[in-house]
């Protein structure tokens, strides 16, 4: 009797259950945000020697700020769902982030002087610390949550208040917040420090490829509610820039080597792009669900 209720609940999704929670307004803004970080890195690091990218410079800072404003927009459905601390160490790190940027589009020569690159590094670094004491507390989110007895829910746009609503694993969220602070590490010993040591850029690697394995391991589930091809794209992404300064860990040396610089800056502004296009694919597929259960 149970496993046929069971069953048929699970082969019949609840509309409101599948329904993407993200408003058009904060998954456009998103889908901008990437774009605009994706030709702002590609350009920032192919005129790295140079220090004239002023376009470069200005489209990490307003994708920065466009992707900060998607998540404020998107606040309290995150509030309810990763808990206020996670989203408030979200918001100020992605502030953080944009701002730091402005010096260098006021005067894009500033990003080869040692201090400003060092102010610069300080903070890139930092943003990776915000990161992990934010994945930490969705973590703690969640633990309270399961020792007040609630049950975890099985569909991902569920938002029954009696609902464990963090639905990332725990594994996803160690992974993620131990990658982050891996690689604040690995960052931090990179200011005033060029080219790093290989200690330092295998920290910074072994980081971004857990916070790659994390995020991996989240979208993996999501298939079901917003897309295989969505999914792929946002498996993509990582993986790109994971990979993209590989070649330091396995010599330092690489990192003065322009034709290394220019990998970097199609891998990692393609990591972005694949996380473009997989929230341009998510923004598809909620018209066509709305579509469909309008009609």
């Amino acid at each position: 009797m149970t496993t046929t209720v069971a069953a048929s609940a699970a082969s019949v999704a609840p509309p409101e259950r599948m329904k993407i929670q993200a408003s058009y307004a904060s998954l456009t803004l998103a889908f901008i945000g990437f774009v605009l970080q994706a030709y702002g890195v590609y350009w920032c690091i192919l005129h790295s020697f140079h220090g004239t990218s002023r376009a470069g410079f200005a489209s990490l800072s307003i994708g920065a700020i466009l992707l900060v404003i998607a998540l404020i927009l998107h606040v309290d459905h995150l509030s309810y769902r990763i808990g206020r601390p996670a989203v408030v160490l979200l918001i100020l790190t992605g502030i953080i982030y944009g701002l730091c940027l402005l010096p260098f589009v006021l005067k894009p020569s500033l990003s080869i002087q040692h201090a400003w690159s060092n102010y610069s590094g300080a903070i890139w670094a930092s943003t990776f610390v915000g990161m992990g004491l934010a994945l930490a507390a969705i973590a703690v989110h969640k633990e309270r949550q399961i020792e007040k007895g609630l049950t975890q829910v099985a569909d991902v746009g569920a938002t029954d208040a009696a609902d464990v609503t963090v639905h990332a694993s725990f594994l996803s969220l160690t992974l993620g917040s131990t990658g982050a602070f891996l690689y604040a590490f690995g960052a931090f010993e990179t200011v005033g420090h060029f080219p790093a040591g290989r200690a330092t850029c295998v920290a910074e690697v072994l980081g971004f490829s857990l916070l790659a394995l994390a995020i991996i391991t989240h979208v993996v589930h999501l298939k079901r509610h917003i897309g295989t091809a969505a999914v792929t794209f946002a498996i993509l992404g990582p993986i790109l820039m994971s990979i993209a300064f590989l070649s330091t860990a396995v010599n330092p040396a690489n990192a003065k080597v322009p034709s290394w610089h220019h990998f970097g800056a199609y891998a990692t502004g393609g990591g972005r792009a694949c996380f473009a296009i997989a929230i341009g694919l998510i923004i598809a597929r909620k018209a066509s669900l709305e579509s469909k259960s309008a009609g």
